[in-house]
């Protein structure tokens, strides 16, 4: 069995998400939503302004998040997978706000 590695960040099912906004909300924060192409416009504004090694920086992340490095899990890891299912599906999870650190 292979399995994508992918970062997913999802709230614990016993409360809502804080951020499922409306549109309208949504744009009274951030402004107009913006189109594909207006945001493909204001990144390749904003890679003209970083310098060499920025660049390289971004370019490795591009290529990472469109093609997900694939590995093939252990039995032990498709275990604390499984589990951690389970005890995410029963409400058994901690939110991050609740356990992040800003000593470090």
């Amino acid at each position: 069995m292979t399995v994508k590695v992918l970062f997913r960040v999802e709230p614990c099912p016993k409360e809502p998400h804080p951020l499922h906004l409306s549109s309208a909300l949504k744009e009274k924060i951030r402004g107009p939503i913006m189109t594909t192409q207006e945001i493909k416009d204001q990144i390749i504004k904003n890679l003209d302004k970083l310098p060499p090694d920025a660049l390289e920086g971004v370019l490795e992340y591009v290529e990472f998040i469109s093609e997900p490095e694939t590995v093939t899990p252990t039995i032990d890891e498709l275990n604390a997978i499984r589990r951690g299912e389970e005890e995410y599906s029963k409400g058994e999870c901690v939110r991050w706000r609740d356990i992040k650190r800003h000593d470090v």
